[in-house]
């Protein structure tokens, strides 16, 4: 009888597993980590050319990066601090849908409230076969408190399971002070086959789940083990990062690409442009429209009143001083017989 009703249920949920669709929350803080999921069957890979944010129905240039991690694509980006309603759209990629190929667009709706968040991390997904890092930025003026544990997505592995080897818990806490930037270190060793693990940090009011898909190197892979005994540790040598360090983008590929390829266009000199603009390596980029630029004609007004009052002055002074003065002594001349 248990097996009749998983059965009816995997039917029933069949059609929304394979629809294509953007798993994303529903809100946000402010400044918050957005970790996207875009899961589907894909014809077209989804590159960054392919991926939109907009707020309400206006695109804003938005600094994000994705990949690919196993049959799913992923998706992190900082969150502006404007509370408004927004959302991620992928444009332009082929998928399949009930044995139909699509083109639609696939769209995820999200807010962002007033408050501002408690931290949030850089980057929101790693794919990786070495040792990694993740930054952890705290966004409050006071002194917060983060919890870090782990979790397998697999199968064969158990649900849950500390990355801090033979600590308790409670241990599994760092801090972090006000505005203060912290480079948490992570050590990877003994994995035998690929695997994908979700690391999780928690602050009581925000909560990130990590992606970190480890990809072993082949001089770690034994063939006579295929059990997977990898294991992600906490390197104790947590660094303290300046606060101005985190200003670059999250793409750092955005810093070196002409504007065209990022989806804007270049004003002339005569024109301003109607929308977000940012700089590209050829220049500073209009996501809105190049408008020709209008002049403040108050300004030119107050121009030209200023010459013309400086003018009946100068008029003025030549002939009442300097005209004036010479008829009186040609007068006195003549009275005189001169």
């Amino acid at each position: 009888m248990k097996k009749i009703i998983l059965f009816s249920i995997i039917i029933f949920l069949l059609p929304l597993i394979l629809a294509a669709n953007i798993d994303v929350n529903e809100n946000y803080s402010q400044k918050e980590t957005l970790i996207a999921k875009v899961s589907g069957e894909f014809i077209t890979s989804i590159t960054e050319n392919n991926v939109y944010f907009y707020r309400r129905h206006v695109r804003i240039p938005t600094d994000f990066e994705i990949s690919r991690i196993e049959n799913s694509y992923y998706i992190y980006s900082i969150l502006p601090d404007t509370p408004d309603n927004y959302s991620i759209s992928i444009e332009g990629v082929q998928y399949k849908e009930d044995s139909q190929i699509l083109t639609e667009n696939i769209v995820g709706t999200f807010k962002i409230s007033n408050d501002t968040a408690d931290f949030n991390i850089r980057p929101g997904f790693v794919k990786t076969s070495e040792n990694f890092y993740i930054n952890i930025k705290n966004l409050k003026s006071e002194e917060i408190e983060v919890e870090i544990k782990t979790s397998e997505t697999s199968s064969s592995g158990s649900i849950f399971s500390s990355i801090f080897s033979g600590q308790d818990s409670s241990e599994n806490k760092i801090t972090i002070g006000a505005k203060e930037t912290k480079k948490i270190n992570f050590q990877v060793s003994n994995f035998k086959e690929t695997s994908l693990k979700i690391i999780e940090f928690n602050s009581g009011n925000v909560s990130y789940s990590l992606p970190v898909y480890i990809i072993p190197d082949d001089t770690d892979s034994s063939q006579g083990d295929s059990s997977d005994s990898g294991e992600i540790t906490l390197n104790q040598s947590i660094e303290d990062i300046p606060s101005d360090s985190q200003s670059p983008p999250v793409n750092q590929q955005n810093s070196v690409k002409k504007c065209n390829e990022l989806g804007g266009e270049i004003c002339s000199s005569n024109e301003e442009c109607s929308g977000e603009s940012r700089y590209a390596s050829d220049g500073k980029c209009c996501f809105g429209e190049c408008n020709e630029e209008k002049k403040n004609s108050t300004w030119k007004i107050l121009g030209w009143a200023i010459i013309v009052v400086l003018v009946i002055v100068v008029y003025w002074f030549f002939i009442k001083k300097y005209l004036g003065t010479r008829r009186k002594l040609n007068i006195l001349s003549v009275a005189k017989g001169k």
